[in-house]
């Protein structure tokens, strides 16, 4: 049985649900701008069509997300009142439901706009929640392995439990994960 199987509403509600209008628009405009895909189920679970989530815009409270590739597929999905959008951005789970959607004209594109969901279920890997760190311009951590010798690799994301680091060659041999590296710091991309 999975542990989310085995917690309750409640517990669930208060430790993988972004609720309220702010952070749920933040955190749906992040996808967007990573251009996210999605599966978006409709018609009591009998359909789904793959999707990239546009632009979450604050200011009309919408959504705005790739149509099918099929026309029959986007048709029947206009008449769909509970849509399910399930993601796995950075392989962490991402689902919300929103209601009905309308045809939309996006960057000269058509498009389907729905409200945003009053909130978004994360399923976090870890209990600590996790921010990614900017792709293009990321931090650096740079801190001594127990051997002496100096490690600094750019940084994926951070939490108050720990860091996730980028390498693209193997790292070495004296770094174990879970290993506190004393006197490490991050350099800022202005420094």
């Amino acid at each position: 049985m999975s542990q989310l199987a085995q917690l309750s509403e409640t517990e669930i509600e208060e430790r993988f649900h972004i609720s309220g209008r702010r952070p749920v628009q933040f955190l749906l405009a992040g996808l967007a701008e990573q251009r996210e895909a999605f599966t978006v189920l409709f018609d009591h679970g009998k359909e789904h069509f793959a999707s990239m989530l546009l632009a979450a815009q604050p200011e009309g409270g919408k959504l705005i997300f790739d149509c099918s590739g099929s026309p029959e597929i986007n048709r029947q999905f206009l008449y769909s009142d509970h849509n399910v959008f399930i993601g796995r951005p950075g392989g962490v789970q991402v689902k919300f439901t929103t209601g009905r959607a309308v045809e939309v004209l996006h960057a000269g594109a058509k498009a389907f706009s729905v409200a945003l969901p009053e909130f978004v279920l994360r399923l976090q890997r870890r209990e600590s929640f996790r921010i990614e760190t900017p792709r293009a311009r990321p931090l650096q951590f740079i801190g001594r392995l127990p051997d002496g010798k100096l490690l600094n690799l750019p940084t994926h994301d951070i939490s108050c439990a720990g860091i996730g680091l980028t390498t693209t060659t193997p790292p070495p041999d004296s770094l174990i994960p879970g290993q506190p590296l004393t006197g490490s710091r991050f350099t800022l991309p202005e420094e």
